[in-house]
């Protein structure tokens, strides 16, 4: 732990990446242990061997309060909110010498001094980096070593570094395994104003390197090499100089004009190109970005050098899953969805891109935190993101902002301000931690009396005073389904989880009341008697009713056949996960997983034929070409092709009820649960249909065509049936 007695330190503001150094002296030693924090990024290193794999720590928080009164943003915002500081321990013993230890910080700008790229605003939260440490020695007595101004710095070849736009190095002085090529002008460091927050520390999985992959050259000329990863990734690009007193450039895109030049459009533009560039490198230097990830799949590199490769960073997560069938565009859709979240996937947040925007939103937070808690081990990640989105609500309105930590951008206050119950409600589902429900009940409850502020007669029609008030997002085409429809509808759909949550915990609440002047006022302004239709049945408009149960039979009848008969969507952010779920709800698989078969347009396949690795933004392509949120329906493999269906939370007990349509043979899908692991194959031959399942220690009951038979645990399970 962090003592009362160490110190926050810093050093020149100008410094972009300033270089901490500390001699220690041990004649014994058994047992030695640092805890370390930077603001905002930290690498350590003891005698120059880099301590853990753990990269761009400690994770990001809303590190101390601001005020925004006199500073640009997007909308007013007035809130009141909570903040926290993150710091780790080490065991270092291994690393030390007896006698004299160097230990050298790097500490660079990280979220905490952003100050380049402002378009929602103006968000540093200080004008100065800050460290702090706490070394606990033990040998006979335990002592401690602190941070004080005893502590020296020095510039580093780090001259400018910055999450959104990459990093410049210069290496004329020091080179990139902090050995001088002269003289170095040690200054003592000097107090920094305490952070008016709160330490904890820090549980949740640092970002690491996860894989290394080689690049393909697929342009050259004398001042330039252009490669293809074939797939896009978050991470960077590693390259091994050739010449000394050299200057290498590297360019990031996702996108590739027919020329081989770069398209920067989907990354955010020509004004925010993600580059990297060495300068004064010496022979022989192996050199990569240290406080920042690229997004990309293409990049370009002017210069010369060799052993070029990437390096594929995130969150380091356990993946849970594996899934394989027959049919292309469904195994694509897993792949690709693995894909895209873990590129989403960075310092405890879960982003909406991973170059343009990199910001927890919570909209696309809530959407897709099912279907990757389902398929990653995201306990100790997504309790920290539920911590953030605790810190960013207004602790006297109850206000949820719409980006955790809160970094600007817009949302609304139904789809987004609904991530304070989705987020904790799911972790429960997946982990059964009701520690989390019992924690985070209150901030539901002060939600709801937000979104109550905002209503007008039950219809919630408004956000904090000049802020974003969405409904719907990234519709096909412009969206024209009300903002109020649909903040209504998450309204509805919280009150009857947070009932559902208040039995778990014996807190009994009854929003009957509530629901019911709501759900009035759903039906008078947006149902058609005459037409039976709501909104006029656009862009999904009936699936909510019929999810909040406000649809009469011929409205589901006429609703299923419309999308069978349209075989693609025409839904944005909320409306297409919902979609497929509550066909499968009303076991309409064979129209839900048609829809995610379709290559029409607008479809997965269709971004599949258009060569994406990642989902897109938009269905047209438009803007970022690695965004998750559609993704979410990843988990319909698992819930409702292979049919596993959580009965008791943390998949105590489940039922397997699958449905395998008919252009698909073969399907095999596994998932780790916290109670263990559920395995299911199912082969099909001519008319028969054979089925095995493995189920570990979890109380499973099959329910398959005319077969209802209880899955003895720890033992295989083997029918075969005709079809």
């Amino acid at each position: 732990m962090i003592t009362s007695k160490a110190k926050w330190i810093t050093a020149d503001k100008n410094l972009q990446a300033p270089l901490f150094k500390k001699d220690i002296f041990l004649e014994k030693f058994e047992d030695v242990n640092i805890s370390i924090s930077g603001l905002g990024f930290f690498e350590l290193y003891i005698n120059k061997n880099k301590v853990s794999e753990d990269l761009l720590t400690p994770v990001w928080s809303n590190y101390e309060n601001r005020d925004f009164k006199d500073k640009f943003i997007l909308y007013p915002n007035n809130d009141t909110m909570s903040s926290r500081i993150y710091y780790l321990n080490y065991n270092i013993t291994d690393y030390l010498n007896k006698g004299k230890n160097e230990i050298l910080i790097l500490l660079g700008n990280g979220w905490y001094r952003q100050n380049k790229r402002n378009i929602e605003g103006d968000f540093p939260y200080s004008d100065e980096l800050k460290l702090i440490f706490d070394i606990s020695v033990k040998d006979e007595i335990v002592y401690n070593i602190i941070s004080d101004t005893s502590v020296q710095y020095i510039e580093s070849f780090i001259t400018e570094n910055n999450i959104y736009y990459g990093e410049i190095h210069n290496y004329s002085k020091l080179n990139e395994n902090f050995e001088f090529l002269e003289n170095a002008d040690w200054k003592n460091s000097v107090l920094a104003k305490v952070p008016d927050s709160r330490l904890f520390e820090q549980n949740c999985p640092s970002d690491a390197i996860i894989d290394k992959l080689t690049p393909t050259i697929i342009y050259k000329d004398k001042n330039r090499t252009v490669y293809d990863l074939k797939q896009n990734i978050s991470g960077r690009v590693v390259v091994q100089t050739i010449s000394d007193n050299s200057e290498i450039s590297i360019n990031h895109a996702e996108n590739i004009n027919d020329n081989f030049t770069l398209n920067y459009d989907s990354c955010g533009g020509n004004g925010q190109i993600q580059n990297c560039t060495y300068r004064n490198v010496k022979k022989g230097s192996k050199l990569y970005p240290r406080f920042t990830w690229q997004a990309f799949r293409y990049f370009e590199i002017i210069g010369e050098c060799e052993s070029v490769y990437c390096e594929v960073i995130h969150s380091k997560l356990l993946k849970l899953s594996d899934f394989k069938c027959d049919n292309d565009n469904l195994n694509w859709l897993y792949e690709t969805y693995l894909r895209t979240q873990t590129n989403n996937m960075h310092c405890g947040v879960p982003s909406d891109c991973p170059h343009r925007e990199r910001l927890g939103y919570t909209g696309d937070g809530q959407i897709t935190c099912e279907a990757s808690m389902l398929n990653f081990d995201g306990y100790e990640f997504y309790k920290k993101w539920i911590a953030d989105i605790a810190d960013s609500q207004d602790i006297n309105t109850g206000h949820v902002q719409h980006t955790a930590p809160f970094y600007g951008g817009g949302g609304g206050p139904g789809g987004w301000g609904s991530a304070i119950v989705f987020v904790p409600y799911y972790h429960y589902k997946l982990y059964k931690d009701k520690s989390i429900l019992t924690k985070y009940f209150p901030n539901m409850l002060s939600w709801l009396k937000s979104m109550q502020s905002f209503s007008n007669n039950g219809l919630i029609i408004k956000e904090i005073e000049g802020g974003w008030c969405l409904g719907e997002w990234c519709t096909p085409d412009e969206i024209k389904i009300p903002e109020a429809y649909i903040n209504t509808y998450f309204y509805i759909k919280c009150m009857k989880i947070i009932e559902e949550i208040s039995l778990i915990l014996n807190k009994k609440v009854d929003y009957s009341k509530e629901i019911n002047i709501s759900i009035n006022a759903i039906i008078n302004n947006f149902y058609n008697k005459d037409k039976n239709e709501f909104c006029n049945f656009i862009q999904g408009s009936n699936i909510f009713a019929i999810d909040l149960g406000l649809a009469n039979d011929e409205l589901i009848y006429k609703t299923f056949k419309y999308y069978d008969e349209l075989n693609c969507f025409d839904t944005g952010l909320f409306g297409t996960p919902l979609l497929i779920d509550v066909l499968c709800k009303y076991n309409r698989q064979d129209i839900a997983f048609k829809l995610l078969n379709s290559e029409k347009f607008p479809s997965y396949s269709y971004m599949k034929n258009h060569n994406a690795t990642t989902f897109w933004e938009y269905w047209s392509g438009f803007q970022s070409h690695d965004h998750p949120m559609f993704g979410s329906v990843a988990k319909n493999l698992f819930y409702d092709l292979l049919g596993i269906k959580i009965i008791k939370a943390g998949f105590e007990e489940i039922e397997i009820s699958p449905y395998i349509p008919k252009y698909i043979n073969y399907c095999y899908g596994k998932l780790k649960t916290v109670n263990g692991v559920i395995e299911i194959e199912i082969k099909k031959n001519t008319d028969k249909i054979h089925l095995s399942i493995n189920i570990d220690n979890i109380n499973c009951k099959l329910n398959y065509k005319d077969i209802n038979a209880i899955i003895p645990k720890n033992k295989s399970y083997q029918i075969t049936i005709k079809d």
